[in-house]
């Protein structure tokens, strides 16, 4: 990882070129593949590095989806998220939510993240005190026909919902009813029937339950190109 302050250093000198800041994120997803690598660039604060390049190119798509994959890079470790908690990463992806709401490919990076960090009850707490839920809902329901955006907001519905402390905030938002809408539309594909069953079980009032409540699932992250959406 010698490279590491070489790429840190270009960052912080091109903060304004987005062609300098994209590659940069393109060496640092690949370096992450490997855990140790990742840890490393984790310690080092890659992060705030990649928050400050997602800030002053907030409007550049590109630029967006590299910060979000190399975040996604660095989670394929599970146990890493833990490292990520201080940097309060959720208002970085919510700008991209909002900026860029019109481009599936660029919603389905950033879902994808959260959908890999909602395991982590840390990161469920931020995602409610940034108030994540009608934003994530409001995606959802406007992007009803791509299927892996609706994937990717089912699993991360139904993290929050196990979850004691998060549990009444999905139940007041209904997120109950888009669920079930959902998989009638989706009647035949297995995951969100899965999930959605799941999250029906889970939605029932339960005074004693313990958190997190439910089976576990799996998260898978598919790579896409960004595309745009009728709105």
């Amino acid at each position: 990882c010698n490279i590491v302050p070489v790429l840190i250093k270009a960052m912080q000198t091109h903060i304004s070129a987005a062609r300098v800041q994209k590659q940069c994120c393109i060496c640092f997803s690949l370096l992450a593949l490997v855990q140790e690598n990742a840890i490393k660039l984790i310690d080092l604060d890659v992060i705030k590095y990649v928050q400050q390049s997602m800030s002053v190119h907030s409007q550049n798509a590109t630029v967006q989806i590299q910060a979000t994959r190399l975040l996604q890079s660095l989670c394929l470790d599970v146990a890493n998220s833990s490292r990520l908690i201080k940097y309060n990463l959720i208002p970085s992806i919510i700008q991209i939510l909002n900026v860029h709401n019109f481009a599936s490919g660029i919603l389905e990076q950033a879902l994808a993240w959260i959908a890999m960090v909602s395991f982590n009850s840390d990161f469920r707490q931020q995602m409610i005190q940034n108030q994540l839920i009608p934003i994530l809902l409001e995606i959802a329901q406007t992007n009803t026909d791509i299927f892996i955006i609706q994937k990717y907001c089912f699993t991360i519905f139904y993290f929050l919902i196990i979850d004691q402390t998060t549990y009444e905030y999905i139940i007041q938002a209904d997120v109950l009813t888009y669920i079930s809408a959902t998989m009638v539309k989706y009647s035949k594909e297995d995951h969100i029937q899965k999930v959605g069953k799941s999250f029906i079980r889970a939605s029932i009032p339960k005074p004693n339950a313990t958190t997190p409540r439910g089976t576990k699932l799996s998260v898978t992250v598919t790579p896409t190109t960004a595309k745009k959406t009728n709105s």
